[in-house]
């Protein structure tokens, strides 16, 4: 096995998330990972906040940025840097995280190497049966099944939509492009008869139904292909909060049990490049 270093990419899809949430994620990085990976690609989907002047003028190494023209969302982008990297592994790390305590990513690929079958590593999503979508008990996920049903992964009447979740996940890019990467069509596209039962129109990247479906999607395709996914716990918080400040988040971390994270406004820059937000609304 070849040291970590050599062997790991890290990804982030970024779409206005300058104020507070990609420099802060940046900070844990650079905090608790340090010089284990071989570069760290961002790819910002045509932000207007700024970000696009930011990431072009940091100075921080191995780090690329690559600037899109148009707004693809994160799935299609996570398969374009999948294309791109040299690597044998990557791993997405959301904007909307942070690290929170020292991580080894040697640990993390030394269950790759021991499983040439091992696709994806990451956090558990939630198990919805396929009888569960009537029945209402599935609150806000009820709605995945059905998704599942349309693209037509449902076999023998149910299904188990244990998934990987992309907030943050390692990945052997070999076995991840063999896959196909995250497939995504319309929620109502019917793949056994779509000229008989939905209009064919464009795929909607920025309906967030296409993309959860698209990850759940990955996991059932990835299992039913023969390839093997291990669900682990990593030392990162993902934010479900709208909270668009330093001090904002740092009060959620505290609520949490979290060690501060110490990051200040303003300590990688974003602030010279945030668009009408002066630093003290940063704070």
């Amino acid at each position: 096995m070849s040291d970590a270093t050599s062997d790991l990419t890290l990804f982030t899809v970024s779409y206005n998330h300058l104020r507070a949430r990609l420099p802060r994620l940046l900070y844990s990085i650079d905090k608790y990972i340090g010089n284990q990976y071989v570069e760290h690609i961002i790819w910002d989907n045509n932000s207007k906040d700024g970000t696009k002047g930011w990431l072009q003028s940091l100075n921080r190494p191995s780090t690329i940025a690559i600037c899109s023209d148009r707004n693809i969302n994160d799935l299609p982008a996570y398969n374009e840097l999948a294309k791109m990297c040299k690597t044998k592994y990557f791993m997405v790390i959301n904007p909307n995280v942070r690290i929170t305590g020292p991580f080894d990513t040697q640990a993390v690929l030394q269950s790759f190497e021991a499983d040439p079958k091992l696709i994806l590593a990451g956090s558990a999503g939630p198990c919805i049966k396929f009888a569960d979508m009537a029945s209402g008990i599935a609150g806000d996920w009820e709605w995945v099944p059905r998704f599942l049903w349309e693209r037509d992964l449902v076999q023998d009447g149910d299904i188990d939509t244990m998934h990987c979740q992309t907030h943050y996940f390692c990945a052997s890019r070999e076995n991840f492009l063999e896959v196909g990467g995250f497939e995504i069509r319309n929620r109502r596209f019917d793949m056994r008869w779509p000229e008989k039962r939905f209009d064919k129109k464009p795929v909607d990247l920025l309906n967030k139904g296409n993309m959860i479906s698209g990850e759940v999607g990955l996991s059932v395709r990835a299992r039913r292909l023969g390839y093997h996914i291990a669900y682990i716990s990593m030392p990162a918080q993902h934010y479900f909060s709208a909270g668009q400040t330093v001090r904002v988040l740092d009060d959620e971390d505290m609520e949490r049990g979290l060690s501060p994270l110490g990051y200040q406004a303003g300590m990688y820059g974003e602030d010279k490049f945030l668009k009408n937000k002066p630093i003290k609304e940063l704070i």
